[in-house]
């Protein structure tokens, strides 16, 4: 039996201590973020007692992404003059960054392309949440998470995935079909699963689970993310360019959500600026 046959995802997750995990501040951002008697100072304090995720939030803060007229010099500051809701965005991307840009060894993806192609996701589907009335939070969180499954297979099984991949291009299927025949589940499962032991809410673990397979008929978390994740690939940041692209669901979301080829054009020119500016942004801050 080859070794990609026996892999299981309880294993994998047994093993999850040795695998990257969003920092403990994060979640508590989100959890305070999400509860109406938090104030600025408690938002403040809980960041502050990680200095170094403190310091590149603050580099975030200031960066052209977010066009402030003027420079923010504390997190205090930075709660106070973005709002709970900007903040906790931050602090997701600030905590995603250093194990989302990380190599994948086994799905032929190169160098930051990980990154590249989850925050182009994500702005893209910020951006269309105002189109469709959607949690633009929460749609955020799922469109950064959606491939987290994949940063996980090549951490603690990359012949595994080496596998899938090959598969998938010599028989021209997607790569979460090959996964699915070889393995018994898909990435997107296992990241289902993994931002269920990271106590995410519902909507976003079944935004990142059915990203590849929505269900029918899609929630408009599911369909915004499965719509982003095609735009994504669309515009310049793909995973893996030679993975096919089944047509049928995104129509399907796109009914769903009520949108127009004319709005998916909007959203991609509205999102390019700004996935340009998060793109240096990130790469000077890792090179700092």
């Amino acid at each position: 039996m080859a070794a990609s046959n026996a892999l299981k995802m309880d294993d994998i997750l047994s093993k999850l201590q040795d695998l990257p995990s969003l920092p403990h501040v994060v979640l508590k951002v989100y959890q305070l973020a999400d509860d109406p008697q938090t104030n600025a100072a408690q938002l403040s304090l809980i960041i502050g007692k990680d200095h170094g995720f403190a310091a590149r939030l603050l580099r975030m803060a200031n960066s052209p992404y977010y066009g402030m007229s003027r420079r923010i010099g504390s997190i205090d500051q930075a709660v106070m003059v973005l709002g709970c809701r900007t903040v906790k965005s931050l602090s997701l991307l600030a905590g995603t960054f250093p194990f989302l840009s990380k190599t994948l060894p086994g799905y032929t993806v190169e160098p930051s392309a990980l990154w590249r192609h989850s925050l182009a996701t994500a702005i893209i589907a910020q951006g269309l949440c105002s189109k469709v009335g959607a949690n633009p939070d929460e749609t955020f969180a799922a469109a950064l998470l959606h491939d987290m499954g994949k940063l996980v297979i090549a951490a603690y099984a990359p012949k595994a995935g080496e596998e899938a991949c090959k598969k998938a291009i010599k028989e021209g299927v997607s790569f979460h079909q090959a996964e699915k025949t070889l393995w018994g589940f898909t990435h997107a499962e296992l990241g289902e699963a993994v931002c269920k032991m990271w106590a995410l809410p519902d909507t976003i673990q079944d935004a990142v689970g059915m990203h590849h397979e929505p269900s029918a008929p899609p929630s408009p978390i599911v369909a915004i993310v499965h719509v982003s994740d095609w735009l994504a690939t669309k515009c310049g940041f793909p995973l893996n360019e030679q993975e096919p692209i089944d047509e049928e669901p995104i129509e399907r979301c796109m009914a769903v959500l009520g949108l127009t080829n004319a709005n998916l054009a909007e959203a991609l020119e509205s999102a390019s600026a700004r996935i340009a500016e998060s793109d240096d942004l990130f790469f000077e801050d890792e090179a700092a």
